[in-house]
């Protein structure tokens, strides 16, 4: 069946993160959607907080692990992880993100943080996926500070966007130095047949440390 919800998130809603562990393991989700197709087809968190950063203060995680998530309208997954306090821990590990679909941003995945660490490793494969009317086919992040995002050992193929078919990062650093927190590591990853009017595979627009290896 399908699931549709006029809310972000049409399987799960994490409401906030916080300091929880929220794990994903084995589950497969399929043709689950969001009305508006903008906010997470399948898992959407939320998750706001005020205050300097601590690193006192446990993080939050989010765990995609041996999952499969197909076919779902919204993107995937949406995380809104504006959270000062605590930083946040994302990790995709041999999961398959495939066929689904945004109206705008992440038609696989869309993450924008201020504090996180987001890794996607052991044979993720983001394959097909579509931002109709925006960037990032496979991944959109949008960085807003101190945010590393890492890539390895993974397969981006035949994702479509209007700019950064594979991947797509945006930062409002735009000048070198100015959030050394953010970095972007891609190692062992192969990218294929993406489409995009700018950027078939990636799109950096950002002034932070970025490597590819």
């Amino acid at each position: 069946g399908v699931i549709l919800a006029d809310t972000p998130g049409g399987a799960v809603v994490v409401a906030s993160m916080g300091t929880s562990t929220v794990r994903f393991q084995f589950v497969d989700f399929f043709r689950n959607g969001q009305l508006g197709r903008t906010r997470g087809g399948a898992i959407c968190s939320h998750s706001q907080g005020t205050g300097p950063s601590n690193p006192a203060v446990q993080s939050g995680t989010l765990q995609v692990t041996s999952c499969r998530l197909t076919s779902n309208f919204g993107g995937a997954v949406d995380l809104v992880l504006i959270q000062e306090t605590t930083r946040q821990v994302v990790a995709f590990s041999a999961s398959n993100v495939e066929y689904n679909t945004a109206s705008r941003n992440g038609g696989g995945v869309a993450i924008r943080a201020t504090n996180a660490a987001v890794s996607i490793s052991e044979s993720c494969e983001f394959k097909f996926n579509v931002a109709q009317q925006g960037a990032g086919g496979g991944l959109y992040l949008r960085l807003q500070g101190n945010v590393a995002l890492t890539i390895a050992d993974s397969f981006f193929e035949s994702n479509t966007a209007i700019s950064g078919g594979g991947i797509f990062t945006d930062s409002l650093c735009k000048v070198a130095g100015q959030c050394p927190g953010e970095t972007v590591k891609v190692t062992n990853t192969k990218f294929t047949g993406h489409v995009a009017s700018a950027g078939a595979a990636v799109v950096v627009n950002s002034a932070s440390s970025h490597v590819f290896s």
